[in-house]
C-alpha cells in the first residue's frame, strides 16, 4: 500500500543519515572505531532496510517506530552517542540521527509538487483539480557566500562564520559536506534544520 512505501522509504532515509554518522565517527576516531565494527554496524543496517523494502505492506505507525529503534541501538552499539559534548551533556545518538536525518535530504534533488485529482461537483460533473507545492528555494547573495566559506572550510579550523563554528563537530562535519549543495540556492532547508542553518523559513507555499 502507499502508507506502507512511505513509510519503508521513511527508514530507508534513516538509514541514510545512520550510515552517513557511522562514517564520520569512523573517519574521526572518537570511539578508534575499528573497521570491523563498522562494516558489521552497516551491515545490520543494511539488514534492516531489505526487510523494510521486502515487506512495506506490513509496515505501519507502530512497526516505523521499532525500526527506529533498532537504528538507534546499532548506532549505540558502536559507540555513537557516547562521545559527543554539549555543554556537560552527551548528545545522544537519537539527536545525533534526527540532525543527519534533515542533512541527508539535501542531496536529493528538490522539486516543485504538483497533483492531479478528479472531483465530482454538485451536478455530477467531473473535473481535473490541480494542486501545486511551489518549493520555495533561493538565498540571498550573503546567505550563498556563507555556505560557499563553510563548502571550503577545514575541520578544526574556523570557517569565519559565527553561527557555523558555534555548531557542534559532528553538526559542522555533516552541514559542511552539504554547503556547496546549499549554496547553489536550488535546496529546500527543512524548518527544523534552522534552528542551526539559515535559509527561508517556510519549505513549500501550496
Amino acid at each position: 500500500n502507499d502508507a506502507g512505501e512511505k513509510y519503508a522509504m521513511q527508514i530507508l532515509n534513516v538509514i541514510r543519515a545512520s550510515i552517513k554518522l557511522i562514517d564520520y565517527h569512523h573517519q574521526a576516531q572518537f570511539f578508534c572505531l575499528e573497521q570491523k565494527i563498522v562494516k558489521i554496524a552497516k551491515q545490520k543496517l543494511m539488514h534492516v532496510a531489505n526487510t523494510a523494502v521486502q515487506y512495506p505492506s506490513d509496515i505501519n505507525c507502530q512497526t516505523i517506530l521499532e525500526f527506529n529503534t533498532q537504528i538507534i541501538h546499532i548506532l549505540e552499539q558502536t559507540g555513537i552517542g557516547k562521545g559527543i559534548k554539549a555543554g556537560n551533556n552527551s548528545v545522544s545518538a537519537a539527536d545525533q540521527l534526527n540532525f543527519a536525518k534533515d542533512v541527508v535530504n539535501l542531496y536529493d534533488e528538490h522539486r516543485h509538487i504538483v497533483t492531479l485529482t478528479i472531483a465530482e461537483d454538485e451536478c455530477g460533473h467531473q473535473h481535473t483539480v490541480m494542486e501545486a507545492e511551489i518549493l520555495l528555494d533561493g538565498l540571498i547573495e550573503t546567505q550563498k557566500k556563507q555556505y560557499e566559506a563553510i563548502a571550503v572550510s577545514k575541520p578544526k579550523s574556523p570557517s569565519g562564520i559565527e553561527w557555523f563554528d558555534k555548531m557542534e563537530t559532528y553538526k559542522q562535519h555533516l552541514l559542511r559536506d552539504v554547503a556547496r549543495n546549499l549554496a547553489s540556492g536550488t535546496k529546500v532547508i527543512p524548518n527544523q534544520l534552522l534552528g542551526d542553518a539559515i535559509g527561508i523559513r517556510n519549505a513549500y507555499q501550496k
